[in-house]
């Protein structure tokens, strides 16, 4: 067996900080998962590793770590409809990154057919997050006495006290014309 010399073991320290050692697997294990579905969505939507390891102050490698555990935990169940459509928006948000500088550029002879493509991808993200699904008005009809009620509280607030009326089906007329509350 020959021991390597200096040469080779700065290669192979290098090689270790780029893909990581036993303490970088360690120390992704013990990431809380919302992180590194962070990590993974700044990933997909076109970060590279030194950018998310800057921006988390972490190595690269842990970030590639944390990211390949991710999207390796996403890969491994077809039967959870929640994680397929997380899958799916991660790809279509990649999507719509490599798409929109053209889209949104106006001195591109081809933006109409990326904002046409753009507009593809909002209708199929819509449709499979359920932003297009019909909304539920609901329009109320005050009853007679909710009605009434209102207008008595709005009375109240401005100072005026409601004038009481008379059931003119409980009235009776006392002289010609004039009617009057039964007395009890």
């Amino acid at each position: 067996m020959s021991i390597p010399n200096r040469d080779e073991n700065r290669e192979l320290r290098a090689i270790t900080r780029k893909i990581g050692g036993e303490l970088d697997y360690k120390y992704v294990e013990s990431l809380p998962e919302v992180q590194t579905r962070a990590m993974t969505k700044a990933w997909t939507m076109g970060a590279s590793y030194p950018e998310i390891a800057e921006e988390w102050h972490t190595t690269a490698a842990v970030a590639r770590l944390a990211i390949e555990r991710t999207l390796a935990d996403s890969l491994d169940d077809y039967e959870d409809r929640s994680k397929q459509r997380a899958r799916m928006n991660m790809w279509l948000n990649a999507a719509m990154k490599s798409i929109s500088p053209r889209a949104l550029d106006s001195h591109d002879k081809k933006q109409p057919d990326y904002l046409r493509l753009g507009m593809q991808v909002f209708d199929r993200i819509a449709s499979m997050n359920g932003l297009n699904a019909p909304t539920e008005h609901v329009i109320h009809t005050p009853t007679g006495d909710e009605l009434q009620q209102f207008v008595d509280a709005v009375a109240r607030l401005n100072g005026v006290i409601p004038p009481v009326e008379g059931d003119p089906f409980e009235l009776i007329e006392i002289e010609e014309g004039v009617w009057e509350e039964p007395k009890e």
